[in-house]
């Protein structure tokens, strides 16, 4: 029982999760028009697909997706079906070498009777008697046997022809339908077999009652004849032949022969590429010349989480983003000055950050998510200071991605020491350094960003 709930839920999980519409091989040139055939596939599910209505009888399928492999050849059985030219399946259909057969056991029977009226009543008339009696009922079963074979290798011929046609499954089906019912011919073989063996025995009494030796002579060779017609009988092979038919007609009717299955592949990366290559079998050399045909296409996934880089360039605004500058006005008293702040009046600074986003996985190819930053954050070129980024992104673009950021930033500014220096107040001007009244601090500001990254494709 546990076994079975667990086939249950893998089939669930393999095909119950994947919504995409099975392509249909004759409508290729529909596929873009197709906006549900490509649904993306939830994270960590499987993804495969389907393609309806492509004659495996006539190409080889192969699907592969992430180094799984899926092929579909021609089954061997048919494989020298589907390889003979028209003139070839005739000859396959030619039911000559069965009529002259036939022709044989009627010349050998014939020959018999005409001994028989020449013979004066003994054991050799006697077994003649019978033994032409044996031979027309013989030679009524080779005939029926004759048009049974006829009639199956016209079905032959019909059945490969249908076959060897580029449409749907239902059209296939539907053809089908119009074949009459194969017979199996194994009764009948069974007696003309039998019939066979007595005529083979009361033959070879014939010849041994046979004291004159022109007789004896037309006996052997009215047996000759019998011999030679159930060879050519045997090599036509008539139950191997109905084998054939049978299966054939019931392969035609197997829709899994018009159907090619990807193989599913489990969502842990961002796509599932899956390439479809279809070539056809060589069926009838008077026919156009196909050409193989191959097709790659992207599944993308929907959902889980996604890290991704980028680096560009960021903007901050407000007072926490810019240092705070000090000058010394000269005062009143001599050798004092007042410590005054100057505007900064830069509206932004610039800074070039390398950030990390991370973010559900959208097919979309448009999404919003998540970022931390750090950057280098300069206000001259000889003064370069760490800082953070912290904030959200909205992200377009598949492998090549542009990143709207902002947020809030943190840099280290100038700030004054407020424990050892007050603005606006007199300080002695002698060795005193206006660079030494502040020093680095943390201040949080609003920060806007546009940044880049180009993907590497890396397969798992």
């Amino acid at each position: 029982m546990k076994k079975i709930i667990l086939l249950i839920l893998i089939s669930y999980s393999i095909f119950g999760q994947n919504n995409n519409k099975p392509l249909d091989w004759l409508n290729l040139d529909k596929i873009n028009s197709h906006k549900d055939f490509l649904i993306p596939v939830n994270y960590k599910t499987f993804a495969t697909f389907k393609i309806e209505n492509i004659n495996k009888f006539l190409n080889k399928v192969e699907i592969s997706g992430k180094g799984f492999n899926l092929e579909t050849p021609v089954p061997t059985e048919l494989q020298q079906l589907f390889r003979l030219s028209k003139d070839e399946q005739k000859s396959q259909q030619d039911n000559s070498k069965a009529n002259a057969a036939t022709e044989d056991i009627m010349v050998a029977n014939f020959e018999m009777k005409n001994i028989s009226k020449s013979m004066r009543a003994n054991d050799l008339t006697k077994e003649i008697d019978i033994l032409t009696k044996l031979c027309d009922d013989y030679y009524t079963k080779a005939n029926q046997l004759k048009l049974k074979l006829f009639d199956l290798k016209k079905l032959k011929f019909e059945l490969i022809n249908i076959a060897q046609k580029e449409v749907s499954f239902n059209e296939i089906k539907n053809e089908i339908q119009t074949i009459p019912t194969i017979e199996n011919p194994s009764i009948l073989y069974k007696d003309f077999l039998t019939l066979y063996a007595e005529v083979e025995i009361h033959y070879q009494k014939a010849v041994q009652l046979a004291t004159d030796d022109e007789e004896k002579t037309k006996i052997e060779q009215a047996l000759e004849k019998i011999e030679k017609s159930f060879e050519i009988f045997s090599e036509e092979n008539i139950l191997n032949l109905y084998n054939e038919l049978f299966y054939l007609k019931s392969e035609l009717e197997n829709v899994n022969n018009f159907i090619a299955i990807a193989p599913p592949i489990q969502m842990y990366g961002d796509y599932v590429e899956y390439k479809i290559k279809v070539t056809p079998s060589k069926t009838n050399t008077l026919g156009a010349y196909k050409t193989p045909v191959e097709i790659n296409f992207i599944i993308p996934t929907k959902g889980g989480l996604k890290v991704d880089f980028s680096v560009g360039p960021t903007m901050s605004f407000g007072k926490n983003a810019k240092d705070e500058k000090y000058y010394l006005e000269t005062s009143s008293n001599v050798g004092k000055s007042f410590l005054r702040q100057r505007d900064n009046n830069n509206v932004a600074i610039p800074g070039l950050a390398a950030m990390m986003h991370f973010f559900n996985r959208d097919p979309d190819e448009k999404t919003f998510g998540g970022l931390f930053g750090v950057g280098a954050g300069f206000q001259d070129i000889k003064d370069v200071n760490l800082s953070f980024y912290l904030g959200g992104s909205y992200i377009l673009g598949k492998s090549q991605k542009l990143f709207l950021n902002a947020g809030l930033s943190f840099f280290k500014v100038d700030r004054i020491k407020s424990d050892e220096y007050l603005s606006d107040k007199e300080y002695t001007t002698l060795d005193f350094d206006t660079n030494n009244v502040v020093e680095k601090v943390f201040k949080t500001s609003f920060f806007i960003s546009l940044s880049y990254n180009f993907a590497k494709r890396v397969d798992n």
